[in-house]
C-alpha cells in the first residue's frame, strides 16, 4: 500500500535541506517499505544505493568494502586509486577517515546526479564505535548531491546528536510512521473485506502496527467471527499475543 503519510514526512525534511534521516521505530511498523517506497519516486536519474546490514558487517573493513563497492558499481568513473587505498587494510581511525574523505572527493567530482545511501538494519552496529565514527566520517564529508538515510529499530547514537542540533540531521519517529484508516481501508479492500466499521477496533488492538494489522485482516478474512471473539481466539492467545509482547514489550 501507499505509505503516503509517512512518505510526505521523508520528503518535508529533505526539502529542508537536511542530509541525513534516521527512521527509528520498533518493529512492525513498515520503516523499510515506507523508504522503499518514498525512493521508487524520486528521479530517474537519480541512484539509490541499499546497504541491509548484517552480523558480519560489524567488522570495519568489511563495511568500508561494501560501501565502496555500492558507489563503484553506480558510479564507475570513481578512481582505481580507492581501491589500492582499501586493500591497506589498516583498521585506525585516521585511516578511515583519510578514505572517507578521498572517496567524497571522487563521488562529487564524478557524480553530479543526487545519490541516496540507504543504510538498513542499523541495529546491528548500532554498539559498534569505529563504525558509529566512520558514519560521522560520512556525514562531516558528504557532498553537496549525497543523502543518506539510516534504518533503524534503535535509539538516535549519542556520536549523532550534534548533526541534529546543526539540523544536518532528522530524527523520524515511530508516531509518523502509524497506520491510518485511509491505509487499514487499503488493507482491507486488498483482502476483499468490506465492513470497515471493525477498523477503528482494528488499528486499536494492533497498535497501529501495520504487520500486526496485516495479520489480523488476513485472519478476518479467512473466518469472519475472528474478531468476533478476538480476546478469547486460541490463535491470538499462542500467536498473537507473543508478536505483540515482542514487539511492544
Amino acid at each position: 500500500i501507499d505509505r503516503n503519510k509517512i512518505e510526505e514526512v521523508l520528503a518535508f525534511e529533505l526539502n529542508k535541506n537536511k542530509k541525513f534521516l534516521f527512521v527509528n521505530s520498533i518493529s512492525g511498523y513498515g520503516k523499510t517499505i515506507a523508504v522503499k517506497s518514498f525512493l521508487d519516486k524520486i528521479k530517474k536519474e537519480d541512484k539509490v544505493l541499499w546497504y541491509n546490514l548484517d552480523e558480519w558487517d560489524k567488522d570495519p573493513i568489511v563495511f568500508m568494502n561494501y560501501i565502496y563497492n555500492l558507489f563503484k558499481r553506480n558510479i564507475p568513473d570513481l578512481s582505481s586509486s580507492l581501491e589500492e587505498y582499501l586493500l591497506q587494510q589498516q583498521s585506525d581511525e585516521s585511516f578511515f577517515k583519510s578514505f572517507i574523505g578521498f572517496l567524497a572527493n571522487e563521488i562529487e567530482t564524478n557524480s553530479t546526479n543526487n545519490l541516496y545511501l540507504v543504510i538498513d538494519n542499523f541495529k546491528n552496529i548500532e554498539k559498534e564505535t569505529t563504525l558509529l565514527k566512520i558514519l560521522t566520517f560520512m556525514f562531516n564529508y558528504s557532498p553537496e548531491n549525497l543523502k543518506i538515510i539510516l534504518i533503524s529499530d534503535s535509539s538516535l547514537p549519542e556520536l549523532f546528536y550534534p548533526y541534529i542540533l546543526k539540523q544536518e540531521m532528522a530524527e523520524i519517529l515511530g508516531d509518523s510512521m502509524f497506520l491510518d484508516k485511509q491505509e487499514a481501508s487499503m488493507i482491507f479492500e486488498k483482502f476483499n473485506l468490506t465492513n470497515e466499521s471493525i477498523i477503528g477496533e482494528l488499528l486499536l488492538k494492533s497498535n497501529n502496527n501495520i504487520s500486526l494489522f496485516v495479520l489480523l485482516t488476513q485472519k478476518i478474512a479467512e473466518n469472519n467471527s475472528f474478531l468476533v471473539d478476538f480476546e478469547q481466539n486460541i490463535l491470538y492467545k499462542t500467536v498473537f499475543k507473543e508478536i505483540i509482547q515482542k514487539t511492544f514489550d
